[in-house]
């Protein structure tokens, strides 16, 4: 399968032009739970950030939902490539994103209103390369 990428440009930025925030999202197989993902990010409160999301050869409809949601959406870029598996999706994402900071979500997961403001502002009074969050599971209206 040939790589493709969306209409929209993967051209770095200058380094005055940097983002405040990269979003990579690595999207494989994923058509149950893309929406919801795209849509907690989406509703975040944050400004100044780019999504990038790495359609990893997906064999369902995770691809063009992902499309749709970048024709929508301007933040929004779309990578299509041959699988590779995840660490070769999140580093197709790293080659093109723009951001002072990096987060990566999974297709899986939905974020609390907040999160990425939360994120950001940790980040920005902490010396730390890393920041790592914490997650829950809700299982069966529980919070695990």
């Amino acid at each position: 399968m040939e790589e493709r990428m969306n209409t929209k440009s993967f051209e770095k930025v200058g380094a005055s032009d940097v983002l405040r925030l990269s979003i990579l999202l690595a999207v494989y197989n994923d058509e149950a739970s893309v929406r919801a993902c795209l849509n907690s990010i989406l509703q975040q409160d944050v400004a100044e950030y780019e999504l990038i999301i790495v359609d990893d050869g997906s064999s369902d409809q995770s691809g063009r939902i992902c499309d749709e949601f970048a024709s929508r959406h301007p933040a929004i870029r779309v990578i299509h490539k041959e699988n590779g598996g995840l660490s070769t999706a999140r580093n197709a994402g790293l080659d093109v994103a723009c951001g002072k900071y990096i987060v990566f979500v999974d297709a899986d997961d939905t974020l609390p209103q907040g999160a990425l403001v939360r994120m950001l502002a940790r980040a920005e009074r902490t010396p730390a390369d890393i920041h790592v969050t914490g997650w829950l599971i809700d299982s069966s209206d529980r919070y695990i």
